[in-house]
């Protein structure tokens, strides 16, 4: 059983057609803290040299913030985020692909009913190249995505260039890099990336001066570097612990002209996550 699961262990992604649950917390963000608690499912048709696949995601947010920074806090306690997306990617000779997917975004604290600004849309456009060299496997990707992994949804370059041996598998990329060792059921990876959240306010939010405004918005962004171990329970079972450290981080609370309300900034955060990922096929 382990020398089949040494197969499968490149990485947690190395699973396409999956199911997973992930707890993490950021606390000590100049004493704010996030929580979050995530639902995340894909699953990929193959069809002749292309492969169709759909995504799901959940993430519920509870934001304890503090209230030296910022006032009126309990429109932003909770959040919800909703992911629906639809990926696609061809294959062409010499081991060149084309992938893309767009997913619209619900992302409320549900105080009000949905409006449109509760509403936003994600997506990329990567073209990727494979090729082997001493027994090395070698693969090149750019692209252009409309993310929100530096806070509010933003038009920006994605690229990574990855070297994969037999234990060891090597990403240099934006907006995340890493390094990933495995060994029998095991993974160890050092990974660097930039995340971010943005989530409508769709209650009336009134600041010290009496200010009124509809349709705030909370934003979050950091840079995450993190130490993660994974374990294969299963050859499609794994479960994964990681422990990151926040070198910059920034909550803040915007009006729908994205003009700056209230914010705190944090030069030295941590942040905890667990979870577990199956292999649907």
């Amino acid at each position: 059983m382990v020398l089949g699961m040494v197969n499968h262990i490149n990485s947690q992604n190395e699973f396409n057609n999956y199911i997973k649950a992930d707890y993490n917390v950021f606390p000590f963000l100049e004493k704010n803290t996030i929580e979050k608690y995530s639902i995340e499912s894909q699953y990929e048709f193959n069809l002749k040299k292309s492969k169709l696949g759909f995504i799901l995601d959940y993430d519920f947010t509870n934001f304890t913030l503090n209230t030296k920074d910022f006032n009126y806090v309990e429109h932003f306690s909770e959040a919800h985020t909703l992911k629906i997306g639809v990926s696609y990617n061809k294959l062409f000779d010499n081991n060149i692909s084309i992938s893309s997917n767009i997913t619209p975004v619900l992302s409320s604290n549900m105080e009000q009913s949905i409006v449109m600004e509760d509403f936003y849309v994600l997506g990329d456009l990567a073209f990727s190249k494979k090729w082997n060299k001493k027994n090395s496997n070698y693969n090149f990707s750019i692209g252009i995505t409309q993310g929100n992994a530096l806070g509010k949804p933003s038009i920006y370059p994605t690229f990574s260039i990855s070297k994969t041996t037999n234990n060891w598998n090597y990403t240099l990329g934006f907006p995340e890099s890493k390094i990933t060792y495995t060994k029998n059921q095991h993974l160890l990876s050092l990974n660097g990336a930039f995340e971010g959240n943005y989530i409508n306010n769709n209650a009336l939010f009134i600041n010290t001066d009496l200010e009124s405004y509809n349709n705030s918005k909370i934003t979050y962004k950091t840079t995450n570097i993190n130490l993660e171990y994974g374990c294969y329970l299963s050859e499609k079972t794994i479960t994964f612990f990681r422990l990151g450290y926040l070198p910059t981080s920034d909550i803040k609370i915007t009006n729908s002209n994205n003009n700056t309300l209230q914010n705190t900034s944090s030069n030295n955060g941590f942040s905890f996550s667990l979870g577990l990922k199956f292999n649907l096929k």
